[in-house]
């Protein structure tokens, strides 16, 4: 089976499906990060290539400096494939009802009432310009 990436075009309003992969590009420390961003532009620039990717929370301190984030994890910081063809398809329909899954949080009740009272002392001391606070929800 070829890979293929399923993605909306907002622009054109149409969705499209990208195959035949030609090139990826993979950053897994932060000093490959601006270049594979640069390489993945300019495949898109080249007129002939469509690029999807992602690029992790992680990947920030390699776009500034001033940014901390945890170390990173399994996933590359970046990474981005160009495909070569790009077919506009009917948009998808659903699958049908999902699955009843069964979520648990990775933090306890304890542990998330203290990580919001750090938050809202550190908002009270104006320290952070900006605060995106989130867990993991894991289920089987």
């Amino acid at each position: 089976m070829t890979p293929r990436v399923l993605l909306r075009d907002r622009r054109e309003g149409l969705w499209l499906a990208l195959s035949e992969p030609c090139a990826t590009f993979v950053a897994r420390d932060a000093s490959a990060v601006v270049p594979v961003v640069e390489a993945a532009a300019d495949a898109a620039r080249s007129g002939a290539r469509h690029v999807a990717g992602f690029l992790t929370y992680e990947a920030a301190p390699a776009l500034d400096p001033a940014l901390t984030v945890r170390a990173p994890g399994r996933l590359p910081l970046a990474w981005f494939t160009a495909f070569a063809q790009a077919t506009p398809v009917p948009a998808p329909t659903p699958c049908g009802p999902l699955p009843q899954l069964h979520w648990r949080p990775s933090l306890d009740e304890s542990a998330y009432r203290r990580a919001i009272a750090t938050i809202r002392e550190l908002i009270r001391a104006g320290d952070p310009s900006q605060v995106n606070f989130s867990y993991r929800l894991r289920a089987e």
